[in-house]
């Protein structure tokens, strides 16, 4: 019994020998920005009237002919409405990544960090926050 104890310590120990999911992306079901976005940003170049706004539970955005719009209450309303919709987030050390679709409207949007007060903001043509691309500072 004694030498069947000895040989499961060193097994116990390997397999309780830390994180292995460090550095690889998190995926949950909510709005989570990490802390490097808290805060405003807007575009580099003033031409632009869009801007993003991070919360630790939510992502709202003001774009060209749009409102002030926040997308937690848009994903919490149709996760009510329609069982089969899609959410998923993204989350590393220098990027974030959102993937949403309501009423139909796919956003997909990815957060690249640039420096403490700059960031890359990345949307695939056609989809939405249209217009949002390009380099964003924090205000």
């Amino acid at each position: 019994m004694k030498k069947l104890i000895v040989l499961l310590i060193p097994v116990l120990l390997l397999s309780c020998s830390g994180d292995d999911t460090k550095g690889a992306p998190v995926v949950v079901q909510t709005f989570n920005p990490p802390a490097w976005l808290y805060g405003e940003w807007v575009p580099e170049k003033s031409a632009q009237t869009t801007s993003f706004t991070f919360k630790n539970d939510d992502v709202c955005y003001y774009g060209v002919n749009t409102h002030f719009t926040c997308w937690k209450d848009a994903v919490e309303t149709t996760k009510q409405n329609e069982p089969d919709y899609l959410f998923e987030q993204h989350s590393t050390d220098s990027t974030y990544a959102v993937n949403y679709t309501v009423n139909d409207v796919i956003t997909s949007v990815m957060f690249k960090k640039l420096s403490t007060d700059k960031m890359n903001v990345i949307v695939p043509q056609g989809l939405e926050p249209k217009g949002a691309s390009g380099v964003f500072v924090r205000k």
